[in-house]
């Protein structure tokens, strides 16, 4: 019998889907980052509003260590609403036609969510997918697989085990 482990193993995305899921997943929030600030200004130049005045010079003022810090954390928060949205997919994913799953294939809850794309917020955290498995996969204990192929995997497996049972 093939545990879930190994059938998550064996259906991981590859790097460059990965990769490609990072490229779609960022390219989107930035736009939505952008169009915020341009909706900020919209706003603030129709309103004249004071919160509108000190959002932008709080935005405009931050130092670059806190303007990464926040974007990090924004992106950690955007991800974290997708992923718990969808049940572990992304835009990037629904776009590869892969999801984030419990390495033992339990179904993802808010604190492996959680530990997922808050780990993303560690400097440096991209590049820890020169390894084998990324920090935010491996401290999480998720991965992303390919869907078809994972779940023919578990089709097979339970088919395979359907076989094995005595009929009484």
């Amino acid at each position: 019998m093939t545990n879930n482990y190994t059938l998550v193993e064996k259906s991981q995305a590859t790097k460059w889907t990965r990769f490609f899921n990072y490229i779609i997943d960022a390219t989107i929030f930035y736009i939505l980052i952008f169009l915020f600030g341009g909706l900020l200004g919209v706003w603030y130049s129709l309103t004249q509003s004071e919160l509108a005045y000190s959002i932008i010079q709080a935005m405009t003022n931050a130092s670059r260590l806190v303007d990464q810090f926040v974007t990090m954390i924004m992106y950690a928060t955007f991800m974290f609403v997708q992923e718990w949205i969808f049940k572990g997919r992304s835009i990037g994913k629904f776009i590869t036609s892969t999801k984030a799953v419990n390495e033992t294939n339990l179904p993802l809850n808010v604190i492996d969510l959680l530990k997922r794309n808050f780990t993303r917020a560690v400097p440096f955290e991209a590049f820890s997918f020169f390894g084998q498995n990324g920090f935010h996969d491996k401290w999480s204990n998720t991965r992303v697989v390919n869907i078809k192929q994972f779940e023919e995997s578990l089709k097979l497996r339970d088919e395979m085990e359907e076989i094995g049972q005595v009929v009484v």
